[in-house]
């Protein structure tokens, strides 16, 4: 019996290693946490080139997403007020100049989805707001990759968010869409009241064959790193109402969110 066991053992050892073997060793990109002296001296940099912008650069050295205003940035002086054509200028230049900070490789395909401006202020300041489109790696969408900026007074003030300069996409995937649909059924999900009660839904066949499939990359954000994570996203209706996001290599499930807002 014991040598039987050890067999049994052994051999899913080795099912294991053939099985790690056989994920592509160049996925998924990985970007690490730049090393804080360094960091600090390119953060430095960032503000000395940008005088009026108020935001910084995180701790991969990308336009940071959420920041506390830099106290040091200077306040654009109030000048005559831009154009449309004038704003998109100033933002587009920002991105095609900064590719390290944006993430923007190929300036040509940033795209602003969203351009609008606010009413003077008492004190004559006029500002803009607006939003990129998600970006494109060649058919796959990425997903959390819209830019936000503000302009205030003809000068850009905030600059949020990034795209990835390089994905790496395996040319062959080890979890196919039917798959990726038959590693949810049996899962729960839970759904909130307005008063906070949870209720919960299990994921039936009947459920996963009636969702909506894409592939896209899905940024997965720890402390030290980002990974460029391909996956299925499958939009599952009904009664389950949730996104969930099944990785095309390892078979796991990355991430996943409702949508309806309990």
């Amino acid at each position: 019996m014991e040598k039987n066991l050890f067999i049994i053992l052994i051999l899913a050892i080795v099912f294991s290693a053939c099985e790690s073997l056989d994920i592509d060793p160049d996925y998924p990109t990985t970007i690490h946490r730049i090393p804080s002296v360094t960091l600090e001296q390119l953060r430095t940099e960032f503000a000395q080139t940008h005088v009026y912008l108020k935001s910084s650069l995180d701790d991969f050295a990308f336009c940071k997403r959420y920041t506390d205003f830099e106290a040091n940035a200077q306040v654009p002086p109030v000048l005559d007020s831009l154009t449309e054509a004038e704003a998109r200028e100033i933002i587009h230049t920002f991105v095609s100049h900064n590719p390290s900070a944006t993430g923007v490789k190929h300036p040509e395909e940033f795209q602003l989805e969203r351009l609008r401006t606010t009413p003077a202020y008492p004190d004559g300041t006029i500002q803009w707001t607006a939003r990129s489109t998600h970006q494109m790696f060649d058919t796959l969408e990425v997903l959390d990759s819209k830019m936000y900026f503000s302009i205030k007074n003809r000068e850009l003030v905030s600059a949020g968010n990034n795209w990835f300069p390089e994905i790496y996409v395996p040319a062959e995937f080890q979890v196919d869409l039917e798959e990726a649909r038959s590693l949810l059924v049996g899962r729960v999900v839970s759904h909130y009241t307005i008063a906070g009660v949870e209720w919960k839904v299990t994921i039936t066949s009947e459920d996963v064959n009636a969702a909506t499939p894409a592939l896209k990359v899905l940024p997965i954000r720890t402390e030290e790193k980002i990974e460029l994570r391909i996956v299925w996203e499958l939009n599952i209706p009904n009664q389950v109402h949730y996104l969930m996001y099944v990785d095309v290599m390892t078979g796991a499930i990355v991430g996943e969110a409702p949508t309806i807002v309990s």
